[in-house]
């Protein structure tokens, strides 16, 4: 996923998740990558959580700039069996959540789209 605004055009940070290819589908990971410069930052759950696709909301009092915002994911605790909403610091990924807005039961790992102010 990319920040909304830079869809098909030249951008600079891509946000996905990451796991161990040994354990099939289990993307443990959140991940942030420079184009540019190649670095990464990452933040990992851990095992027995499931994060699903990232997406972007933009900081709507900053400038436009794909850093500066939010990145949320929908992560399920697989021994909880609950699910959570991540929301991290989009320049800053690899220090964790800023937040987890904790939802009392697990929802299905489909969570597809974009943030829109309301």
């Amino acid at each position: 996923m990319v920040h909304r605004a830079m869809v098909g055009r030249k951008h600079r940070y891509g946000f996905l998740t990451a796991g161990d290819i040994a354990k099939g589908w289990q993307q443990t990971a959140l991940v942030r990558i420079d184009a540019e410069s190649g670095a990464r930052q990452d933040f990992s759950f851990g095992p027995d959580f499931y994060v699903g696709e990232p997406v972007v909301a933009p900081d709507p009092d900053a400038p436009l700039t794909e850093d500066r915002g939010w990145v949320l994911s929908e992560v399920l605790d697989g021994r909880a069996g609950k699910s959570f909403l991540a929301v991290f610091d989009a320049g800053h990924i690899e220090d964790g959540p800023v937040a987890k807005l904790k939802l009392r039961e697990h929802l299905p790992m489909s969570f597809h789209g974009w943030w829109e102010a309301a």
